[in-house]
C-alpha cells in the first residue's frame, strides 16, 4: 500500500514540476511549425550522438517518468531483465579482464568517435546559426533542448572516459591523452554552440512580445 501511494505521489510530482512532454488531452497536439532543414539536421545529429553514446556503453541508456515511479513503487523487480543485466563501460571494455594496453586503444578509439560525433554536432548548430535562408526559423525550445541535453551527455562521457584511466596506469596511454585533450577542446566548442542558441532563442521570444 505504502509503495503503491509513492508511486502515485511521484507521477502526481512529476507531472505538476513540468516532467511530462504528452499532452493527456485526447486530440490535442502541441502546435508547430515545420522545421526547417538546417534544424532537422540539428535534431538528427544530436540524437545520434545519444544513440551512439548508449549503444556502444559510453553513459547508461536514460528512462522516463514513468520507470522511475514503478522502481519506487515494485523497488528493484520493476526492471526489465535487459535493464538490470546491462554492463558498464569499464565491463564493456573490458577492464579487469583485458590487458592495459589493449584496453587503452579501445578507449582512444572511442574516445576519437565521441570527439568525432560531437564535432559533426557542433558543426551543424553552427551552420544552423549562420544560414542565410530566409525561410530559416529562428531556434525553438526543441532545438536549445536537445543541444544542451547532448552536451551534457558528453560530459558524462568524458568522466566515463576518465575513470578508466587510472585502472590502466600500467600502459602508455599516450594516444588515450591526446584523444582526451581533442574531447576536451570539443566540449568547449560546445558550450559557445549552446551560448549562441540560447543567445538566438532569446532574442525569437523577445521579438515576439515587443
Amino acid at each position: 500500500m505504502l509503495k503503491s501511494g509513492i508511486f502515485v505521489m511521484a507521477v502526481a510530482v512529476c507531472a505538476l514540476g513540468g516532467c511530462a512532454t504528452v499532452s493527456v488531452i485526447p486530440g490535442a497536439a502541441p502546435a508547430e511549425k515545420t522545421i526547417s532543414l538546417q534544424q532537422s539536421e540539428l535534431r538528427a545529429a544530436a540524437a545520434e550522438f545519444t544513440q551512439e553514446a548508449t549503444d556502444r556503453h559510453w553513459i547508461a541508456k536514460e528512462h522516463g517518468v514513468m520507470r522511475f515511479a514503478r522502481v519506487l513503487a515494485h523497488g528493484g523487480d520493476a526492471l526489465g531483465e535487459g535493464e538490470r543485466a546491462r554492463e558498464t563501460y569499464a565491463e564493456m571494455i573490458g577492464v579487469g579482464h583485458r590487458d592495459a594496453a589493449s584496453i587503452a586503444l579501445s578507449l582512444s578509439a572511442d574516445v576519437n568517435d565521441a570527439s568525432a560525433l560531437l564535432s559533426a554536432l557542433s558543426q551543424t548548430a553552427q551552420s544552423f546559426l549562420a544560414s542565410d535562408d530566409p525561410d530559416r526559423m529562428i531556434t525553438t525550445r526543441a532545438d536549445l533542448v536537445s543541444f544542451e541535453r547532448t552536451l551534457v551527455q558528453a560530459q558524462r562521457v568524458r568522466r566515463n572516459f576518465a575513470d578508466i584511466l587510472p585502472q590502466i596506469d600500467t600502459a602508455d596511454t599516450g594516444s588515450v591523452d591526446a584523444a582526451m585533450a581533442k574531447f576536451d577542446r570539443q566540449v568547449d566548442r560546445a558550450r559557445g554552440v549552446a551560448d549562441r542558441l540560447a543567445r538566438d532563442y532569446t532574442n525569437r521570444n523577445a521579438q515576439a512580445v515587443s
